[in-house]
């Protein structure tokens, strides 16, 4: 989905159907998961992340039930702010080591 503000995109956000996340069914429900949300720096915090988000909403309300998880990376303070907003909750995160 890219959002436009007077003929220049301003926003995008990236997002698939998926069966399952890391390897978790997400069984009895349709799910997608969100890979990103870009908004340009300087429209930043005036509402165009929501607005988009809203927008993928009505499109997976057509199928029911439904869940929407989002890919998070941990240094990401302004994707993880935006998803607060929401009244998300964090289901479990992700480790990884070095070998």
């Amino acid at each position: 989905y890219v959002y436009e503000k007077n003929s220049e995109m301003v926003g995008f956000i990236i997002f698939d159907n998926v069966s399952n996340v890391d390897g978790f069914r997400t069984l009895g429900s349709s799910s997608i998961l969100i890979r990103d949300i870009f908004v340009v720096k300087e429209f930043r915090r005036c509402g165009i992340g929501k607005r988009m988000y809203e927008e993928v909403v009505k499109i997976v309300r057509k199928r029911a039930p439904y869940k929407i998880k989002f890919r998070v990376w941990d240094f990401d303070d302004d994707m993880k702010y935006f998803i607060s907003s929401l009244q998300s909750k964090l289901i479990y995160s992700l480790y990884e080591l070095d070998s």
